[in-house]
């Protein structure tokens, strides 16, 4: 005969879910299984964490719609795209000069220490 089905409080998951308690938290609370969560309750969970999310966003806004300057910057950042602009001028010019035989040397370095390697490799 399997054993009863345990009648979990799902005002108490909804409410764990919403001030972030991860599920392992949620069942030691509960004294039930991570898993029993996971498949019976699952959507009663994301409906918590929805809550919570949904709560950060408001406060967030009421911040930043109270002159928040900080709060106004990230969420302009977060929901608008918007974003720090950042420039670089140069008054003078750049010159790019190369040295055909320092990258030939370095080039001729390279196979050579190549080669070693793949001779070592071999034995």
């Amino acid at each position: 005969m399997p054993r009863p089905r345990l009648q979990l409080d799902e005002d108490q998951i909804k409410l764990l879910a919403g001030i972030g308690c991860p599920v392992d938290e949620i069942a030691l609370v509960l004294g039930c299984s991570k898993r029993t969560l996971e498949t019976r309750y699952c959507a009663l969970i994301e409906t918590g964490r929805a809550d919570m999310r949904k709560s950060l966003r408001r406060k967030q806004v009421e911040m930043a719609l109270k002159g928040d300057r900080t709060m106004l910057i990230w969420l302009g950042k977060q929901l608008l795209g918007q974003r720090d602009e950042q420039r670089t001028e140069h008054a003078g010019s750049i010159e790019v000069t190369h040295d055909d035989e320092a990258i030939m040397a370095a080039a001729r370095e390279y196979v050579e220490r190549a080669r070693i390697a793949g001779s070592a490799g071999a034995d």
